[in-house]
């Protein structure tokens, strides 16, 4: 497992196209824990001069109603929604799978409203290879959507972001403004492609893995999570729910040689191209004893 810090970037992809189809002083309509909502807020605020207005999902999911609600044009004519965004696999809902209806119901809304919609689908891949929708039919139903090279698909770095040629015309010329050009890119493309040809086919055996580690997590702190809710290469574990501290958690599984994060409240692991099925079954029985040594000594406060 990899330990990370709460994700911290560079301006990229994200900004680019928030950039490029909204003003300063509109908003962006997103679900309340999407990433652009959350960890890039103050850069889209400092970059683009924008705000959001935020709706609750369902495990980060959307609906329609929600949508057309939340598009209602403002009375005064103050508070303009330049552009929709959705996220799919969405993080903190626990890499919950958007299906493709339901995207295709808030794409009317957006086309009704006359407000474009933006897909941060940093994992669209490993959405893709959950509901059985090609990254294309996604593709088809956004005005613009960016995908990572790394993430599930392996590559050491980089993000593509696809739209129509203005979009990316007016993309291009964005990243340099905001300092995103990069000469020496095209050794690290080389490995995108790669990672493209070859990363897609094996995220099966990832969300396999992510269950299986649900699994053993649900049986060593039941309550702590539900198993039937991973559905791709995510899970968290939300400690606080049985009465223990996340980060106390963290630094207990570190200690033990079992590296996650803290994401949104809750212990997160991810499974990915490194780690295999025989690395999930050693992992189990070290969260079970971190987790009975934490009980244990609160038990004893």
């Amino acid at each position: 497992m990899v330990r990370r810090r709460p994700d911290r970037q560079p301006p990229g992809a994200d900004q680019i196209a928030l950039h490029v189809f909204t003003r300063p002083g509109h908003f962006v309509a997103a679900e309340t824990n999407a990433h652009v909502a959350t960890t890039e807020v103050s850069t889209s605020a400092i970059l683009s001069g924008i705000a959001f207005h935020r709706m609750v999902g369902e495990r980060g999911i959307l609906s329609a109603e929600q949508v057309a609600a939340t598009l209602q044009p403002d009375p005064y004519g103050v508070e303009v929604v330049d552009l929709l965004e959705v996220e799919n696999t969405h993080q903190v809902g626990g890499g919950s799978v958007v299906p493709i209806d339901d995207l295709r119901a808030i794409r009317k809304v957006g086309l009704e409203a006359n407000v474009p919609l933006y897909l941060d689908g940093a994992r669209i891949f490993n959405a893709s290879a959950a509901s059985g929708t090609p990254v294309a039919e996604y593709a088809g139903e956004v005005d613009a959507l960016m995908f990572c090279l790394s993430k599930g698909l392996g590559a050491p770095i980089g993000s593509v972001l696809c739209g129509s040629a203005a979009f990316v015309e007016d993309a291009r010329r964005t990243k340099i403004l905001i300092g995103g050009a990069w000469r020496q890119a095209g050794i690290m493309a080389a490995a995108g492609l790669i990672a493209l040809e070859e990363g897609p086919k094996r995220l099966p055996e990832d969300h396999a893995n992510a269950r299986r580690l649900a699994d053993g997590l649900a049986e060593g702190a039941p309550g702590s999570l539900d198993p039937t809710q991973v559905e791709t290469n995510m899970v968290f574990a939300d400690v606080a729910a049985i009465g223990l501290e996340p980060f106390d958690v963290l630094e207990r599984l570190r200690a033990a040689g079992l590296l996650a994060n803290v994401v949104a409240g809750k212990v997160r692991f991810l499974t990915h191209r490194d780690v295999d099925a025989g690395d999930v079954e050693r992992a189990i029985p070290v969260w079970r004893r971190v987790i009975d040594e934490a009980r244990h000594e609160r038990r004893g406060r």
